[in-house]
């Protein structure tokens, strides 16, 4: 009986310490933020956040209606905006337009203008990284054109804009080579690194999305475009990347991805091969040499034909797989020299070749620390593409008669 007694006593001191959820919010009185954009008007001298916040009747309407839209019915999304001294000081006037507790934990795109770019990046990512809620796991980009309009757009095969940003973003990561696919805490990280400088993915938003002159009126124009990066010199905007320019980037920094190019068949004019790679090595290190500092890039790539216009039959042909590969290999390189050029060009080391010196030779690295901003866009840099063609495809020629 005593026993029993004191653990009963026991049981009540233990349901006496429980406690409710002190800090409960429920769903019903959240706003979830999906993507957010920073904007900054330089003749106010104020910054703007943009949100795109997700509307939960909206997107059960639309469920019901099959994915079709409907004029008359709420969007499954919901755009506000502020202004504020600063970036932290716009996100507090967001609570005078809305009737819930905004929750950003779902944020998944992160947008800057190009206007907040050019004035400098320092500001936002203080605010971004220091925000409990925010998470460094959003997809960054720069924005070319209106801002607002990209928000405020609807996608195609998409319920929110910010899904269809993500998505696209995720499908161009393995399947193409002309545009960063990064989390913002990649940003973080390159300017954590002596030497090396941000690059951000760029989109493009489309001038008219209703499909222009000329076109039939139930074409579905997307509503941007991504390609390209904008390149920085510390925090401040430089200068864009188009996607031809940015390929090298993405055989020398980008990590795992899909490269396509198109070379000249060997010996028959108009025609043409599409490769694609299967796997690329790259190694780059520094050279000094005295006072002289050069790069050195050495690759090894593996490549498959995808396509083939012309009517060789390539499979017997020895001569002609290694003239192949001898071009192929050159266009991997002009792609690599490109970048360089244009790197050299805005100014911009967004290869990292300083960081590249810092690690492998630091003292030299302490030497011309100061002078370096100087030097990159005068640094010789020695490329070396090996390329292999391990699959040419089961068929000779084209079906032919």
């Amino acid at each position: 009986m005593c026993g029993r007694l004191i653990a009963g006593l026991l049981i009540i001191m233990l349901l006496a310490t429980c406690v409710g959820c002190w800090d409960r919010r429920d769903p019903e009185v959240r706003g979830y933020v999906l993507a957010t954009a920073l904007d900054y008007d330089p003749d106010r001298d104020l910054y703007q956040i943009i949100v795109q916040i997700a509307h939960v009747m909206g997107q059960v309407e639309e469920e019901h209606r099959g994915g079709n839209p409907d004029p008359g019915e709420p969007r499954p999304f919901w755009v506000l905006s502020a202004y504020g001294e600063t970036p932290y000081h716009a996100r507090e006037q967001l609570v005078e337009g809305t009737s819930r507790e905004l929750f950003w934990a779902h944020n998944m795109v992160t947008l800057f203008s190009e206007d907040l770019a050019r004035s400098g990046l320092y500001p936002a990512l203080d605010f971004l990284e220091r925000e409990r809620q925010l998470r460094l796991i959003s997809r960054p980009l720069v924005v070319q054109g209106n801002v607002r309009k990209l928000m405020e757009a609807e996608f195609p095969l998409e319920e929110t804009g910010a899904r269809g940003l993500q998505r696209q973003m995720a499908t161009l990561q393995f399947d193409a080579d002309i545009f960063p696919t990064m989390f913002l805490s990649a940003v973080y990280n390159q300017l954590e690194q002596p030497g090396r400088e941000i690059v951000i993915g760029r989109v493009e938003v489309l001038a008219d999305d209703s499909g222009g002159e000329g076109d039939e009126d139930d074409m579905v124009v997307p509503p941007a475009r991504l390609g390209g990066a904008a390149a920085f010199t510390n925090d401040v905007f430089s200068g864009w990347f188009e996607p031809d320019e940015f390929r090298g980037w993405m055989h020398l920094v980008g990590g795992e991805h899909q490269s396509s190019y198109l070379v000249p068949s060997p010996g028959e004019e108009g025609a043409s091969v599409a490769l694609k790679s299967i796997s690329e090595t790259v190694r780059m290190y520094p050279v000094v040499d005295g006072d002289e500092v050069r790069i050195r890039i050495e690759m090894k790539a593996r490549a498959k034909i995808q396509e083939y216009t012309g009517k060789h039959e390539m499979l017997r042909d020895d001569q002609f797989i290694d003239s192949l590969r001898r071009r192929s290999a050159e266009a991997l390189r002009a792609d690599i020299e490109a970048t360089i050029r244009r790197c050299q060009e805005l100014e911009s080391d967004v290869l990292g070749f300083g960081n590249l010196i810092y690690r492998k030779k630091p003292q030299k690295w302490w030497e011309i620390e100061d002078d370096w901003d100087e030097m990159f866009p005068e640094l010789r840099v020695d490329i070396d593409v090996q390329l292999v063609i391990k699959r040419a495809g089961l068929i000779g020629p084209p079906v032919q008669r």
